[in-house]
């Protein structure tokens, strides 16, 4: 059975980490075998160095050297450190990075790398993204399914195949944005692709942006940013993505009510969801 690292990107937002993280490790047992990695950005939140430690298989805490640096260069710099240890340290086949605001299940997750492995005998491979909401191009249809390269980004969930990161290496780099741009730059210097799957697309919620948003919550007409809008299955239609058990209209709701900080505790007490707090 393959395995796949799961490196999860952790700063505060203790509810938005419990009920991603939760998710995740609740979701259906996939026929692939996973180890949870958090690497946590000096989290200032007493309660999340406790969950962390409960939860995931290994905790990593950045150095005092990426301490050093600035807080929004140390976005790209745990990457790196991932990566670095991914291809150093770890033996397991794949490596997903991970936001700790997605919502994302094992099934899907597997889904990818079984799609990831398929489309090597269509085209170069390089690295693969859940989700993409700009840059999209190339499409591709194969295995009943259509595919598009993505020229940039789709960070928030990377997925990468050991041989072909080891071939074009660790380019993540600190700038505060564009941090994983240089990544996929190498991809496709390398004549790889760097895709996504656009239809049926997988069914991932980005449901936290920055410390009091959500990409969920802000549905006007039109689109001035995608920091402002939600996951759509087609820019089209606009139907917001529904990840299996996940009621996204439910949280919708609890942004309007609470605001989009408080929302994942608010989504956890309404739906009886809170054991994993204790």
């Amino acid at each position: 059975m393959k395995t796949i690292d799961i490196a999860m990107f952790v700063r505060n937002r203790y509810e938005h980490l419990v009920l991603c993280a939760s998710w995740l490790k609740k979701s259906k047992p996939a026929d692939l075998s996973f180890r949870f990695i958090a690497y946590d950005d000096d989290s200032s939140d007493p309660r999340v160095l406790p969950f962390l430690q409960k939860t995931f298989d290994e905790v990593v805490k950045l150095s005092r050297d990426a301490l050093a640096i600035e807080p929004e260069q140390r976005i790209g710099y745990a990457r790196k450190c991932a990566v670095q240890a991914f291809l150093k340290e770890s033996k397991s086949n794949y490596l997903l990075l991970l936001d700790s605001d997605i919502i994302v299940s094992r099934t899907t997750i597997a889904e990818a790398v079984s799609d990831y492995e398929a489309l090597n005998d269509w085209i170069e491979v390089g690295g693969a993204t859940l989700y993409a909401l700009s840059h999209i191009s190339g499409q591709i249809h194969a295995l009943g399914k259509k595919f598009a390269s993505v020229t940039l980004t789709g960070d928030a969930h990377m997925l990468f195949k050991r041989e072909h990161l080891s071939q074009i290496g660790n380019h993540f780099s600190t700038k505060p944005k564009g941090f994983a741009d240089n990544q996929i730059t190498a991809i496709r210097s390398y004549g790889k692709s760097y895709f996504t799957r656009i239809d049926p697309p997988y069914l991932v919620q980005h449901i936290g942006f920055g410390e009091g948003a959500s990409l969920i919550y802000k549905t006007e007409k039109f689109r001035p940013s995608w920091t402002m809008k939600p996951y759509w299955t087609h820019e089209n239609n606009r139907r917001i993505l529904q990840v299996e058990n996940f009621d996204v209209l439910h949280y919708v709701k609890c942004v309007e009510s609470v605001g989009g900080v408080n929302a994942p505790e608010e989504y956890m007490k309404t739906k009886g969801i809170g054991n994993e707090r204790d």
